[in-house]
């Protein structure tokens, strides 16, 4: 196999100007997917021959995922209404994603009434505490939408075939154009090993 190696990516292909062209593309893909001050280390493995193509990314540790108590105040029902419940957005930052996530969440029980404020009427058996842990931004979903988008921009053409895990920061991903082979899982961990040589 031959490598091809730049800060954070490596690449092992069985060709050798393949590998140099699938370092173009993953530091490329690196870039427009923003992704570059994110990800510490990234490992690809393109066999043409077997064929395999294998991928370990690593990204730095991101932050909790945003509550709407976090983020807004949800008041307590008041005794003339007592299903209602006032929610008044106190940084505006999240205020497309509260009124997003609330839409989706209640649908036709939520509405606006003013720029911040939304007036959800409770279902039967809902707690107004509830609501405050409701997830209203989680980065770890868009991170690791746009982690498989790299490693899919990377992914030779016709390798549908896929297995793929997720274990703490590193994500890890084969497939292959035939029928997938187990022992190949190996090699997914052996990639996750060498991430750690080259984490910056």
């Amino acid at each position: 196999m031959y490598e091809h190696k730049g800060k954070k990516i490596l690449i092992r292909a069985s060709e050798e100007e393949a590998a140099r062209l699938y370092y173009d593309i993953a530091r490329h893909a690196t870039t427009d997917l923003g992704l570059a001050k994110t990800i510490t280390a990234a490992v690809f493995h393109v066999d043409a021959e077997t064929p395999l193509y294998a991928a370990a990314v690593r990204t730095r540790p991101t932050v909790k995922p945003v509550r709407l108590a976090d983020v807004a105040l949800v008041e307590e029902p008041e005794e003339e209404e007592p299903e209602e419940v006032k929610i008044t957005i106190i940084d505006e930052t999240y205020s497309p994603e509260v009124i997003a996530t609330l839409n989706r969440v209640f649908g036709n029980l939520a509405r606006q009434t003013d720029r911040d404020t939304i007036i959800v009427h409770l279902p039967e058996g809902l707690d107004p505490a509830d609501l405050k842990d409701i997830i209203v931004h989680d980065p770890r979903e868009r991170l690791a939408q746009r982690v498989y988008d790299l490693i899919e921009r990377v992914r030779p053409e016709g390798f549908r075939v896929a297995r793929y895990a997720r274990v703490g920061r590193d994500f890890l991903y084969a497939s292959t154009e035939e029928v997938f082979q187990d022992h190949w899982l190996d090699l997914l961990f052996e990639l996750r090993g060498d991430l750690d040589e080259i984490e910056f």
